[in-house]
């Protein structure tokens, strides 16, 4: 079976919480879930990064053009219905 991207780890993971998360609540529920291997020092960072690059709020072109989260103004992560 083909490894899940994080991306589709988060939306999983925003999708079962049923509202809008922090980077880092995010990571924790992966976290406990056991539901992706981090292999950095900076694992909260990482989650940010993805929500970040997959966010419409992020129109530079480093970001990824498959948009799958809104950044809400108070910088909790919500799933694009």
């Amino acid at each position: 079976m083909a490894k899940k991207t994080l991306a589709t780890v988060i939306m999983e993971v925003l999708t079962a919480n049923g509202s809008p998360m922090t980077a880092a609540e995010v990571h924790s529920a992966i976290t406990k879930g056991n539901l992706f291997e981090f292999n950095s020092k900076d694992p909260v960072g990482i989650v940010r990064s993805a929500l970040s690059r997959h966010s419409v709020e992020n129109q530079h072109s480093c970001a990824s053009k498959t948009k799958h989260f809104s950044q809400l103004p108070d910088g909790r992560f919500a799933k694009l219905k």
